[in-house]
């Protein structure tokens, strides 16, 4: 059972780490790659699009990953139990919005260290 336990906990561990791959990919792209784009651009073109189309396919892979983790987060702020009812669409909206940055604190709270789920209708889901 422990051991089941532990790899529950790798897996939300993992997910977690992938949900910080869109940010961590921002940072890179402002800080690394687009200044190397903007200072190649018509001195080398051959380095220039070797870069480019790097940065392309890089760029296409996070869009990709960073759409379904949208819709998967989408689909736990609808239907966890962890999740109180009254903050569910507010949820959704957020992580539509904010998205890159409200899907790690979703996580956080609601993944990593879920509360406990109450029966509905009782007090202590209406907080």
């Amino acid at each position: 059972m422990q051991a089941l336990i532990g790899l529950v906990r790798a897996r939300i561990l993992g997910l977690g780490l992938i949900t910080l791959v869109p940010l961590a990919y921002l940072a890179v792209y402002l800080y690394v790659l687009f200044p190397q784009l903007e200072d190649l651009f018509g001195k080398n073109p051959a380095r220039y699009d070797e870069l480019f189309n790097m940065v392309l396919w890089l760029h296409l892979g996070t869009m990709l990953l960073f759409l379904l983790l949208l819709a998967f987060y989408v689909r736990q702020a609808r239907r966890s139990p962890h999740v109180p009812n009254p903050r569910r669409g507010r949820w959704v909206a957020l992580l539509v919005i904010g998205n890159m940055f409200a899907m790690p604190v979703f996580w956080y709270l609601y993944i990593w260290r879920p509360r406990p789920s109450f029966p509905e209708g009782s007090r202590l889901t209406s907080a």
